[in-house]
């Protein structure tokens, strides 16, 4: 199943919340497998490695704010 931008929210903050914990986090979504969550984290730190980054260096040191920002689409550079 595909990931909502709802349950992508979810995930980000609570890898924010506990780290790389998937056992824990998977329990916070009952509709989807520890192994669907490992999934998930390994496509966003291929697609999205600064906010993985912040978010594993000091967990809980992001704020919901900055994280928000963190995911925001970015405009594409000038040509």
């Amino acid at each position: 199943t595909s990931w909502s931008a709802a349950d992508t929210a979810a995930f980000y903050e609570a890898l924010r919340v506990h780290g790389t914990d998937f056992t824990l986090i998977a329990s916070l979504f009952p509709h989807r497998e520890r192994r669907q969550i490992k999934n998930k984290f390994k496509r966003e730190e291929r697609d999205q490695p600064e906010a993985i980054e912040a978010l594993l260096a000091t967990p809980g040191a992001v704020t919901h704010e900055q994280l928000q920002a963190m995911l925001a689409p970015k405009a594409p550079p000038p040509l």
